[in-house]
């Protein structure tokens, strides 16, 4: 049979059915509905990579259809699953789409058939072609013990599920797999029978280089690419005003999406299940990152403390970036923390996200980490029972914390500090100027609600570094409520190397003469809630009765109207975010 017609009709078949193969159903690409413009180049299921590329007469593979494009092109894909497809790197200005309201799936995997069965498990001839490759390992402080097979980046999936890989053959059992690229044999632990097996083959699908400016991927699914670590993304920019919109990145093996230059736009698309991070951002200044839904990523479990340098784990991580604006986005219940901040960030603004639920259990990890950056600005979010912290600041000056919600956090907000330096650690920081000191942090207009540890814990590690007092310029206008203050603690404060803790804000504004006192608003040990209509179910609008209503204090003015409210009258808390998993 000839081999291209051969192909189309593996795609149509696993399109028609499913559950055998890739899971369209739980990874779904968010709906699109983008205009075809005319002379646009199409790609089907159905084509033939020697047809025109019309829309009646449209080419098979995405590979073909980026050859043939010129400079301005739009390629508009049809529904399908779309097998090891690497669009190698592009420096044209391209736009890829998906056809209107059609789910078009880019895999880095491709089936593997001809089962056997050996005692408990399967296998089948398999050619590794990642074996052949300059891959590099994983330092050796950022595997967790529990997981010592994490930086290994072959996959395999069956009927959608993917196996943990192991390193020999006795180790196969019912979830789990072993690749022996020495002998060319694949052997997985769960019956294939009925079932469609797909294996990874490829570390990535696109990459944008300079010339292309102005590209744009639009309703696409990225899945099941082996990548590696270091490798960035499967998706990776280096190219400035790039937008990727209403786009999936799952299920591959170590970062989704590796943003690497100015002015790009990443809206309304899901970076889930990823086996390292869902998004990473360098030096990507001027950037936009909004309505996104950045989930359970960090799957292989890689370390998230006790590796120093090499800790880079997080839902979304961010480094060297002047002006990146993260607005309205679910980081929610990644194995890690959800958005961190790195190495001479300045000028960061991240308003109305919802940060939920996030952190591995063993570590602190944040809702948000701010780390040895600057001039942050962190206002109108919801942080939601994360496992660690919902905000730890961290060698950071001037962090403006305004109007959020804290309910149920390990911690509120943690603020620490310790003895690097810019120009001693890195060019970057240095050649700004930073301090990457904890100092000048304002914390005004929140809403502090039942906190499981502490509501600010403030902590030098020395003598040598910032104390608590200066770590905080202003702290006022906040709202604090506990059900039950029993054997639980307000603050740690540390003037010195020596920590005290207090139990209310008026013990601790008494004690040290900080400004917690009204107007701020302090309730405890009543089961009542005083601001939110009502906690337990998330539903973290004022009550009509508040005390946290006008009590705020007057916004500055850009955070003002970037969030399109009156400086004043204000409301203590969140005044807008986003509310709900989706």
């Amino acid at each position: 049979m000839n081999s291209k017609l051969a192909a189309a009709l593996l795609l149509v078949l696993i399109v028609e059915n499913p559950v055998l193969a890739f899971d369209t159903t739980q990874f779904k690409v968010p709906d699109s509905n983008f205009p075809i413009p005319s002379g646009a180049i199409f790609v089907a299921p159905n084509g033939n990579d020697a047809n025109a590329g019309t829309q009646a007469a449209p080419l098979l593979t995405p590979a073909a259809a980026v050859k043939k494009a010129v400079n301005g092109s739009t390629i508009v894909v049809r529904a399908g699953v779309y097998y090891e497809v690497n669009l190698g790197t592009v420096s044209k200005k391209i736009t890829l789409q998906a056809y209107p309201h059609e789910q078009v799936h880019f895999l880095g995997s491709k089936p593997a058939t001809g089962w056997t069965k050996e005692q408990t498990y399967w296998r089948t001839a398999w050619t590794n072609p990642l074996a052949s490759q300059d891959i590099p390992e994983c330092p050796k402080e950022v595997i967790n013990p529990a997981y010592p097979n994490a930086c290994l980046p072959e996959q395999v999936f069956v009927a959608g599920a993917p196996l943990a890989q192991v390193t020999t053959k006795a180790e196969v059992v019912a979830g789990k797999f072993f690749m022996d690229s020495a002998n060319n044999v694949l052997y997985i632990g769960s019956d294939p029978t009925s079932k469609l097996v797909e294996v990874g083959t490829l570390t990535r699908g696109l990459q944008f280089a300079p010339g292309a400016e102005g590209s744009r991927v639009l309703g696409i699914g990225f899945a099941q690419y082996s990548n590696y670590w270091g490798g960035s993304g499967v998706l990776v920019s280096y190219s400035n005003d790039v937008t990727i919109d209403l786009c999936s990145f799952v299920q591959n093996a170590f970062q989704g999406l590796g943003v690497n230059a100015e002015n790009q736009i990443v809206r309304s698309s899901v970076f889930s299940y990823n086996g390292q991070n869902g998004i990473g951002c360098n030096k990507c200044h001027g950037s936009l990152i909004e309505w996104n839904y950045i989930a359970f990523n960090n799957q292989e479990h890689f370390a998230t403390s006790k590796c120093g340098g090499y800790c880079t784990i997080a839902g979304m991580k961010v480094a060297h970036v002047d002006r990146l604006t993260v607005n309205m986005n679910n980081f929610y219940r990644n194995n890690a923390g959800g958005l961190w901040f790195d190495l001479g960030c300045t000028n960061a603004m991240v308003t109305r996200n919802l940060f939920k639920e996030n952190g591995d259990g063993v570590a602190m990890n944040s809702g948000l980490f701010y780390e040895v950056s600057s001039t942050g600005t962190v206002a109108s979010n919801a942080f939601i029972k994360n496992k660690g912290n919902g905000i730890q600041i961290s060698g950071s000056d001037r962090t403006r914390i305004y109007n959020n919600n804290f309910v149920k956090n390990q911690v509120d907000i943690t603020a620490r500090d310790d003895t690097r330096t810019a120009c001693g650690f890195e060019t970057y920081s240095c050649q700004l100027n930073l301090t990457w000191d904890t100092t000048g942090t304002v914390v005004r207009n929140n809403l502090f609600s039942n906190n499981l540890l502490y509501g600010i814990d403030s902590v030098g590690i020395s003598d040598q570094v910032p104390s608590s007092n200066l770590m905080f310029s202003n702290i006022d206008h906040n709202g604090w409520y506990r059900a039950n203050t029993t054997g639980l603690y307000l603050v740690r404060w540390c003037p010195t190397s020596t920590c005290t803790r207090y139990k209310t804000h008026t013990n601790f504004q008494e004690a040290t003469n900080l400004d917690w006192a009204p107007p701020s608003i302090g309730v405890r040990d009543t089961p009542n809630n005083p601001f939110f209509v009502d906690e337990d179910s998330e539903k973290l609008s004022l009550k009509s009765d508040s005390s946290a209503r006008s009590a705020g204090t007057a916004l500055p003015a850009d955070i003002a109207a970037y969030l399109g409210v009156p400086a004043s009258p204000i409301d203590m808390g969140a005044l807008t975010y986003r509310d709900k998993v989706v």
